[in-house]
């Protein structure tokens, strides 16, 4: 990486004195958006030429005065769940751009399908994005890709060809690069070199195409495997970082600190490079959704350059001591509030969140469960429990038997959502985390004033028999009622109904088998 650098104290006193005008006459490549231009300006940011390389900071502090100038660019409605237009972030506070998932991404909801933001910081330091404060500091100098571009996505379709009507298969773009600085234009070191580059759309899940690191820090993208290498995906693909630090030093991958204080200049696959997909075929010729059999790269090489850690790297995760008195400010709140002028409707409620926020901080890193097999018995402890996706929605597999799975006779074959699902593990049984990892949580043992999820329930094991009024927690939901095993697996419902939020009656009799197909429920034992 060639680095920036100011231009020297008597070339300044030079152009100041004489104030002599300079023409490029030649064509030369921006630095800052990667456009081809002549004469003295970039026709495409306005960036001044310098024919000393590039003055960093002057095009940087260009950049940030034009953002917070900056027009927002009118974007096109979509016209339908397939078609949607990337939005104008430049000019925008980062803490006004989407949000950030359990997992720890930023994220913004397109429809059905979710963009990452791949935050890159002008002077390289990692930017904690589970920190609302300091993304408050931030401004949008940049993105790679333009406002109103168009993101078309794809459905995945049922074993019957039917298409499901959420579930996205691909879009064009998975994420969007969001080059910022800090509002006073302060850098922590000096500006990396960093060129937003549009990527070629996705066509369909058979092609991808591979991404710019160059100028990002190593802790911005990508993941951690289980297995202990830093990886990247491409739709259902993944693809093995080997880093390559300009000191020689190893890199601790499992080491968040380690991560951030690297910055990338330089990769052996170009962006743009096209990544073709093939898919693995089960016994009858028919091609699996989501399992990869090849793929074009399976590892890129990155050349890794330190930056300093951001201060205060970590500090916004609390510390015991700070858990323990937010615990008492919350319960000397709820003693003032006092049960007994509540309504029942509103200690219901208030369990209910009581019961969401318990969920999620059970949601942390002792819980997630990674891409893999599980035997239930041995690697996972046989129960109840709620399976939710980390970042996004993830792909699981329950094989009710060792057979089964060698023959890939599932269970449940299923999208799972980050909201939760339910899943009633019995000895002998094995789940196969397919694609993304998630939270593997203890699920509720008492279904009385309480979230009840997705999934199957064995009335007499996963919950009680008795009388139930169910509702849905923020819209209708779908239930099936079997009265036996039998009329479960043949799919012979005695009840196929619509629960709404105004609440049903539900009476559940022991070896009956309740199922939850869509949308989480709050669920009431009478």
């Amino acid at each position: 990486m060639k680095a920036y650098k100011f231009r020297t104290a008597f070339a300044v006193i030079l152009a100041l004195v004489f104030a002599i005008p300079f023409s490029c006459a030649e064509e030369w490549q921006c630095s800052v958006c990667g456009n081809s231009a002549s004469g003295n300006y970039c026709s495409n940011c306005g960036t001044q030429y310098n024919s000393d390389s590039s003055d960093g900071e002057t095009h940087i502090s260009f950049l940030l005065t034009e953002a917070k100038n900056h027009s927002f660019v009118s974007v096109d409605p979509s016209p339908d769940k397939y078609t949607w237009y990337i939005q104008d972030y430049v000019g925008r506070s980062l803490s006004s751009v989407g949000y950030t998932s359990i997992g720890g991404d930023r994220l913004e909801r397109y429809g059905s399908g979710v963009l990452e933001f791949i935050l890159v910081n002008a002077d390289g330091t990692y930017i904690d994005i589970m920190n609302e404060e300091d993304l408050a500091n931030y401004i949008v100098i940049g993105q790679n890709i333009e406002p109103n571009t168009e993101m078309n996505f794809i459905f995945r379709k049922d074993s019957s060809g039917e298409e499901y009507s959420n579930l996205v298969d691909n879009q064009s773009f998975d994420q969007i690069d969001l080059y910022v600085v800090r509002y006073d234009g302060v850098l922590s070191g000096d500006p990396v070199d960093y060129t937003p580059t549009a990527l070629s759309p996705s066509p369909d899940k058979y092609t991808q195409y591979v991404r710019n690191y160059v100028g990002k820090n190593l802790l911005s993208f990508g993941y951690t495997s289980m297995g202990g290498n830093r990886m990247d995906e491409y739709g259902d693909a993944r693809v093995k970082f080997v880093l390559v630090t300009d000191d020689g030093s190893t890199v601790d991958v499992s080491d968040d600190a380690q991560l951030a204080s690297y910055v990338v200049i330089q990769q052996d696959v170009a962006p743009n490079s096209q990544m073709v997909l093939t898919y693995k075929k089960d016994s009858k010729g028919e091609e699996y959704s989501n399992l990869v059999d090849t793929q074009s790269f399976e590892t890129i090489t990155l050349k890794l350059m330190h930056v300093e850690l951001p201060e205060g790297f970590g500090s916004n995760v609390g510390t015991e001591e700070d858990s323990e008195t937010e615990t008492d400010s919350e319960e000397e709140e709820i003693e003032a509030v006092g049960y007994e002028a509540m309504t029942l409707e509103e200690l219901y409620s208030a369990r209910s969140e009581i019961d969401a926020e318990i969920q999620k901080r059970l949601m942390n890193e002792d819980t997630i469960i990674y891409e893999g097999t599980y035997r239930i018995g041995s690697d996972i402890e046989p129960g109840a429990y709620i399976l939710s996706g980390k970042d996004d929605t993830i792909i699981a597999h329950v094989y009710n038997t060792e057979s089964d799975f060698k023959n890939y006779d599932t269970a449940i074959n299923d999208f799972i959502p980050e909201s939760g699902y339910f899943l009633g593990l019995r000895e002998g049984m094995v789940l196969e985390v397919l694609i993304g990892n998630g939270y593997l949580t203890p699920a509720p043992t008492d279904y009385d004033g309480t979230t009840i999820y997705e999934g199957t329930y064995h009335v007499g094991v996963d919950i009680a028999p008795g009388k139930y009024v169910l509702s849905g927690i923020d819209d209708t939901i779908i239930t099936h009622v079997y009265n036996t095993e039998q009329d479960f697996e043949e799919y012979n419902t005695a009840i196929n109904d619509f629960v709404s939020t105004s609440g049903y009656a539900l009476t559940l009799e022991e070896g009956m088998v309740f199922e939850v197909v869509t949308g989480n429920g709050f669920i009431i034992k009478q």
